[in-house]
This record gives C-alpha cells, structure tokens and sequence, in this order.
C-alpha cells in the first residue's frame, strides 16, 4: 500500500529474573514486495546487567516481513486506429487504463507504443500491431512495476486506401474530317479529401479517338508518379 510493513509487538522473551529483561528497538521494515528478515537491535532495560546473562546469536530468531503485490490488476490497453492514407504516418499515441486507482500515492504509471504505418503495402490488409512496448509503475527513478498486477492489450494501426474514381473526358463536334480526341482525366475522391497525397499522382495516356459520325469510349491508361504506391489509392 506504499506504506512500510511493521511488526514491533508479539515478541517472545524468556530467561529473564523476575523484573529484569531488555527493551528492544530498531526494527527491519519492508515497503516493496518481497520479504524481509524482520532484525531488531537490543538494550538492558532497567535494573538489568547483561554481563549476568549469556545471550547467544542462536538463541535469537528474527521474524518475516512479506509484503505481497496488488492482485487487482491495471489494465492498459493500446487504442486501436484507422485512418484513408495521406502520405503520413499513423502512430500509436493512445491507450486506455482501467484500475489505475490501485496506484498508491508518489506511484506513476509510465506507457510507451510503438506502432506505426505509412502505406497500405506496409503490412497485410494494411494493419499493424500498436504494440505496447513499455509499460510500468515508477516511484520516482524507481521501477516499482513488481508491486502490481499488470495486464496489457495491443491495438492495431490500420491505413487504408484513398477511393478514386477516374474520368475522361466527354467531347462532341459536327464532322470535319478529324478525329475528336480530349486528353483530359479527372480524379475524383470519395470522401472530403483531394485524390492524392502530396507530391503524388498519376500519368494518363488517351487512347480514345473518334473520327467518323458516331460514339466511341474516350479510353486512357494510367501509371504512377515517381514516389506514388499505386497499393494507397
């Protein structure tokens, strides 16, 4: 409980004449979990002379101290994160704690993640593990951690790929003895953002042409930019 175990009272002392003993003080203590010999020094109370009295090494028995940990367990679990890829990476920043309340005063709890992932291609279905990579109890500059019952949940970090929908251009004209063409592709996205990440994009090649009267797909091709992962759109 962050407090220090204790035992002063209960001892046995025999040997002694009527009215004479010793008084005992100093006693071990025990704050952390683990166990403890519970030593204690001793003095002649009074009217008593130990130069009357053999007291040996043997003949004194120490007691144990044991302090044991919270059973009651804190419980960090890693947020689990999503998000349409943007050219930046998704990290883990964010977890949730249960059972903190356990913590004994000047006890902290101390969390680190390190999930993180930029691309869909960066892992299977684009998901990673946002790993807890640390998490314990300090006292100060103390690892206290063994005094507690821990448990903890990795989340995942999932990037998925931008929706896009590309449209070439729809052109008419009378007959004049050349074909129609239009170069024009436009990118749209399916949600509020632009179609590509910074810096990113696409190179379109029409092939669609139409010379005489008539109608025919204004066709095209694309490849990606330097530095685009076709795996994000």
């Amino acid at each position: 409980d962050g407090t220090p175990l204790t035992k002063t009272d209960g001892m046995v002392i025999t040997g002694f004449a009527d009215g004479e003993g010793v008084e005992c003080y100093g006693f071990a203590s025990r704050t952390d979990v683990g166990s403890t010999s519970n030593t204690f020094k001793y003095r002649a109370a009074s009217n008593t002379k130990l130069s009357n009295y053999d007291i040996k090494p043997e003949n004194i028995t120490y007691g144990t101290l044991t302090v044991t940990k919270i059973t009651t367990p804190i419980v960090v679990t890693a947020d689990s994160l999503n998000k349409v890829y943007d050219g930046t990476p998704l990290t883990g920043e964010t977890y949730t704690v249960t059972g903190d309340e356990n913590l004994v005063t000047g006890d902290r709890l101390v969390v680190n993640l390190s999930g993180s992932i930029t691309n869909v291609s960066d892992a299977a279905n684009g998901t990673v593990t946002n790993k807890i990579a640390v998490c314990k109890v300090m006292r100060g500059n103390t690892d206290v951690t063994a005094n507690y019952t821990i448990e903890t949940h990795d989340g995942t970090l999932t990037v998925m790929p931008r929706q896009i929908t590309l449209t070439s251009a729809t052109k008419q004209k009378p007959y004049d003895g050349k074909p129609l063409t239009d170069q024009t592709v436009t990118a749209t996205a399916a949600e509020t953002y632009a179609p590509f990440a910074e810096g990113e994009g696409l190179v379109y090649d029409v092939t669609g042409s139409q010379l005489d009267e008539g109608s025919s797909a204004n066709t095209f091709t694309y490849t990606a930019k330097e530095g685009t992962d076709l795996a994000n759109y």
